[in-house]
């Protein structure tokens, strides 16, 4: 956060009954359909097929991802945590998250459980009084130019 204009987190996932369940009904069948056309040797096979280690480690390893996985509120929290720490180290001069704006949502990717969680920060210029300065009316310019460019005008 020191030297960056913004920062983009991406979670395929959320920690919730969905994601669990989209885990165990796509992947271990997923394993088992596509496994013949990877040219497996024998002992793959026998790991797949017979004694099904190789499905179970998928799984067991995408329900860890699962649980791994941040909201976007707690996301949000580190990153007040990060600003307050370089604030306290006096690497920033405004405390707290003022100098980022933060947005967060979610798209559904893959139906009926898949959902994406979008997180963006993006590190606001203005100063202490709310005027612009040149980088962020630069910034605004820019991206008018690019919407007119989009809609013809």
């Amino acid at each position: 956060m020191r030297s960056a204009e913004g920062i983009c987190i991406f979670e395929l996932q959320e920690c919730d009954f969905e994601s669990v369940m989209m885990i165990i009904i796509m992947l271990a069948p997923l394993t088992w359909i596509f496994m013949p056309f990877q040219r497996p040797n024998i002992r793959t096979l026998i790991f797949t097929y017979l004694i099904p280690l190789i499905p179970f480690i998928l799984v067991l390893d995408g329900l860890i991802s699962v649980y791994r996985t941040r909201s976007p509120s707690h996301i949000l929290h580190l990153a007040n945590l990060a600003t307050l720490s370089l604030a306290l180290e006096g690497e920033d001069k405004v405390i707290g998250d003022m100098d980022w704006k933060w947005e967060h949502g979610a798209e559904r990717h893959t139906w009926p459980f898949g959902r994406l969680v979008w997180v963006v920060g993006r590190r606001d210029w203005s100063d202490n009084n709310g005027n612009v300065t040149e980088t962020e009316a630069e910034a605004e310019a820019e991206e008018e130019s690019y919407s007119e460019a989009e809609h013809g005008i």
